[in-house]
């Protein structure tokens, strides 16, 4: 039931995506139509078709341009109600996901250009349960807003975020109350300019204190309430897999609903005293509605 209730909310965001290719869509804007929180459309998504929510726009953009092509109805017009200044950064933008040129192309119907033109939907699927459900308490995280993902990551901005938290925390004489790490990222990596992407790293307080004044960082709360935690072991480079697994196959089978707050990475070893990467332990933690699954569809 909620696996078929989330499909449909994928779905109508398909639909409306590919009955406005020619307006401005945003992660905001997604997230109203299908009733899915910002927070976790944009894994949903990827779970259920396979690609990111940006890749897909990119891609059905593409094709509605070859189509039109091919019949004879691109012009400057059409480019620029697809998202492209000109002919040229389209063709070029066209070669780099296909590999051709719209005009070479033209007329060619074969298969590997049809399962690119076409939506497409990942088969795989990863067995991967929560190891546990919990509710947690409220906390107080002291840490670093950075900005920038590069190389498809948060690596050099995580490595800012709480160097500078540790920085301050210092400079204040509260580095003994600095619990866990947390890592907070709140937009769509496929979706957002990589420069303006924003990743929160910083510790919880274990003795919170209103007193202090923690610029250049700041305090943020976590949200209270119930979660599915999944354990990832090993290099933070794979901690997509246990994301995607956690969304693709746990979710839309559970039963739970998703609760509107950001999901959060908890790292329970220190990088700085793992021996290897294989010793390093992250929690993903994923919000729910309650720890008991739902009788009723989302």
């Amino acid at each position: 039931m909620f696996e078929n209730e989330y499909r449909k909310r994928i779905n109508i965001v398909v639909e409306h995506i590919d009955a406005n290719l020619g307006q401005a869509l945003t992660l905001d804007d997604l997230a109203d139509v299908s009733g899915i929180s910002k927070f976790h459309l944009h894994r949903l998504f990827h779970s259920f078709v396979g690609e990111p929510l940006a890749a897909f726009i990119r891609r059905q953009r593409l094709a509605r341009g070859y189509r039109l092509n091919s019949d004879s109805k691109l012009g400057r017009g059409e480019v620029n109600g697809l998202g492209y200044r000109s002919m040229s950064s389209f063709i070029r933008a066209f070669r780099s996901l296909f590999g051709a040129t719209p005009g070479t192309l033209a007329g060619y119907h074969g298969p590997t250009l049809t399962s690119q033109l076409s939506q497409t939907a990942e088969p795989r699927q990863i067995v991967l349960m929560p190891d546990r459900l919990e509710a947690i308490q409220p906390a107080l995280v002291f840490g670093s807003l950075q900005r920038g993902y590069y190389n498809r990551g948060f690596e050099q901005t995580a490595r800012r975020a709480f160097s500078t938290a540790l920085k301050t925390a210092a400079q204040l004489k509260i580095s003994s109350s600095l619990g866990i790490g947390i890592g907070l990222v709140f937009d769509d990596p496929d979706f957002t300019d990589p420069n303006r992407m924003e990743f929160f790293g910083g510790f919880e307080l274990s003795h919170p204190s209103a007193s202090i004044d923690p610029k250049p960082c700041e305090l943020r709360p976590l949200q209270p309430g119930p979660v599915a935690i999944f354990v990832h072991r090993g290099s933070y480079r794979f901690l997509w897999q246990t994301w995607n697994a956690a969304y693709r196959n746990w979710l839309p089978q559970s039963g739970y609903q998703l609760r509107d707050a950001p999901a959060t990475e908890r790292y329970l070893v220190d990088p700085r005293n793992a021996k290897s990467e294989q010793d390093l332990i992250t929690e993903v933690v994923i919000p729910i509605e309650s720890t008991s699954p739902s009788a009723h569809p989302l």
